[in-house]
């Protein structure tokens, strides 16, 4: 049983997308689809299949996706970012603090 996965294909010939990370720009509030960035060559590939592909083909269709981040140093960095005119960011930042801290070291 599966669910719904967008595929975005990268528009630029031989660009290296390894390290890219696709993330929300703050307009994507209420989409709670999962996405993978692949190149334009892949790309390329699953679209050139779809186009010869039978009708049965394309039913049987499946993608797996893991989404895999590896840090080296086991590490994530986090950034913050509030308004100080807003009293609900103050708010979100004293109830987060507890939660923050311990994970600081």
């Amino acid at each position: 049983m599966g669910g719904s996965m967008a595929i975005v294909i990268d528009d630029r010939e031989k660009e290296d997308i390894s390290r890219v990370i696709m993330g929300d720009d703050g307009t994507g509030g209420g989409i709670r689809i999962p996405a993978v960035l692949i190149s334009k060559t892949d790309g390329d590939r699953i679209i050139n299949w779809i186009k010869t592909a039978s009708q049965a083909q394309i039913d049987e269709l499946q993608f797996q996706a893991d989404f895999v981040i590896e840090h080296d140093d086991n590490m994530a960095l986090v950034e913050l970012y509030y308004t100080s005119s807003d009293d609900t960011s103050l708010d979100f930042i004293r109830n987060m603090a507890r939660y923050i801290e311990p994970l600081i070291d």
